[in-house]
């Protein structure tokens, strides 16, 4: 069910890159060549992502070390959003919403100001 992946995969990536780097009349064929073999690469990698997975959601056994391996792999997963973070401004450190918006908001003006129009002047 699950792929693994060994070490003479990656070497022979390494090698066909070096080949390509060191080519001047064949730099088409290593190009395929390595494109085909990146593909191979990733197509193992998701082989393995997925049957690991598998083996963490759908295993056979239901004990304690069932639901640590599941929950350790959703602790892992998991993402946190903390905004944005206190800004110094002046000497002084904010962490109110309108203050740091204020605070943005004076830094784009000044970075994006608006372009004047041009004249002809002769």
């Amino acid at each position: 069910m699950g792929h693994t992946l060994n070490s003479q995969t990656y070497k022979k990536k390494k090698q066909l890159y070096t080949k390509l780097k060191r080519s001047c009349s064949h730099k088409s064929h290593y190009t395929e060549k390595l494109k085909h073999l990146k593909s191979t690469i990733q197509k193992q990698i998701r082989n393995t992502y997925w049957s690991y997975l598998e083996s963490v959601i759908f295993s056979d056994t239901q004990g304690p070390d069932h639901k640590k391996k599941f929950y350790n792999f959703v602790k892992h997963k998991q993402t946190e959003n903390i905004g944005i973070a206190p800004l110094n401004s002046e000497g002084h450190t904010h962490s109110d919403p309108v203050s740091k918006n204020n605070i943005l908001n004076k830094q784009f003006e000044s970075a994006f100001s608006k372009p004047s129009p041009l004249s002809l002047k002769q």
